[in-house]
């Protein structure tokens, strides 16, 4: 009975960690200590580089989600575009993020 438990409680954590955007858990964990080196390793080059007047800088990185299955194919609201705004500080360490995301249409 024991071993049921464990085994339905790692199930549901996996569930859990597979609903959310993988981007999301990944600079939730690095947030405010992730370097830019260690961010660009593992997300790639962001779309978009800018700095800041305090020297800092700000990444937008775009993560498109899609949500379609057989039943869902033609469902507008099957595709998800995820934008994550990364502001860095003048050691380029992670310092804050935010996300956004908007409907990207059916499946086509």
């Amino acid at each position: 009975m024991k071993v049921i438990r464990v085994f339905l409680a790692v199930l549901g954590l996996a569930t859990l960690f597979a609903c959310a955007p993988y981007p999301e858990a990944y600079i939730r964990h690095h947030l405010g200590q992730g370097t830019q080196e260690q961010i660009t390793a593992e997300l790639g080059q962001p779309a978009k580089k800018e700095t800041l007047p305090d020297g800092g800088s700000r990444w937008t990185y775009h993560h498109h989600v899609s949500y379609a299955t057989y039943l869902t194919y033609s469902n507008p609201d099957s595709e998800v575009c995820y934008t994550y705004v990364l502001t860095f500080d003048t050691r380029n360490v992670l310092q804050q993020w935010d996300k956004s995301s908007r409907n990207c249409g059916a499946v086509n």
